[in-house]
């Protein structure tokens, strides 16, 4: 069944319904005790990042619930995978004469559902890029604002990320980047996001975007569920806000390692 073969995180504890199930009491007040529900697995987000060469993306993945991790523990994953995008990943943002952006991606990922390291493959991979922060902010660098959606075995899923790490190319607004990191969230068949594509995806955290706030590291607009009030603006505490600002110039991600749990709206 699909649930009994969900994406697994890489941890130290089973999942909650995985648990060994305790003993039922004899009493007639802890029979009558509703049972806690089980955790959903698309709770946790899964972090892919690796490095960039001409079409071909390659590195690994952690699912995580604590946030963005680190390089270490990217280094230390056994998911590894190898994809390669339909066009070259430098031109997945429309810039300059290119009026029309995006791509698609193929190729395979491993992943331990129990019984050892398995290849396994998206059905379908969709991505879109915005380039380069806006005029107005202060940035000192530069990156692309990355959203992704498509489908597996294991339900749809959206994403958010950058592409980061600059190389200059040899025109100007021609540069390219060395690595890209997705932030994949699982979501339910009546998640209104379902119906979104990667262009749509990636707006919102744009510039003038719904959650622009966000566009330095955009997946912490990425909750596992979107409140009721979907699609206006997700809402985010002022100290929340604040930590954003305070790193608006910072480059790279490595600010926000640790940084969670990512928005959970229910």
């Amino acid at each position: 069944t699909l649930e009994s073969r969900r994406p697994r995180a890489e941890c130290g504890t089973q999942p909650h319904d995985m648990a060994p199930k305790k003993r039922k009491s004899s009493s007639s007040t802890a029979a009558r005790k509703k049972k806690a529900p089980a955790a959903d697995w698309r709770q946790s987000a899964f972090y892919w990042r690796g490095a960039v060469s001409g079409s071909t993306w390659e590195g690994a993945w952690v699912a995580s619930d604590e946030g963005l991790p680190s390089d270490a523990d990217f280094a230390a994953s056994t998911n590894t995978f190898k994809l390669v995008c339909s066009t070259a990943l430098s031109n997945v943002y429309p810039c300059g004469a290119r009026e029309h952006g995006g791509g698609t991606f193929t190729g395979e990922y491993k992943l331990d559902n129990g019984d050892g390291p398995a290849d396994y493959s998206d059905l379908e991979h969709e991505i879109f890029a915005y380039n380069g922060p806006p005029g107005h902010h202060p940035a000192v660098h530069s990156w692309a604002v990355v959203g992704a959606c498509g489908d597996t075995e294991f339900g749809r899923f959206v994403s958010l990320g950058v592409l980061d790490g600059e190389v200059s190319g040899g025109v100007p607004g021609d540069d390219t980047y060395s690595r890209l990191t997705l932030v994949r969230r699982y979501i339910a068949e009546d998640d209104p996001r379902n119906g979104m594509s990667a262009k749509e995806v990636a707006c919102r955290v744009t510039s003038c975007g719904k959650e622009e706030w966000a566009m330095n590291a955009p997946w912490l607009a990425l909750p596992w569920k979107v409140p009721s009030s979907w699609p206006a603006p997700l809402s985010a505490s002022p100290a929340f806000r604040d930590l954003l600002e305070a790193h608006c110039e910072d480059e790279g991600t490595d600010w926000c390692v640790g940084v969670g749990p990512l928005l959970q709206h229910t």
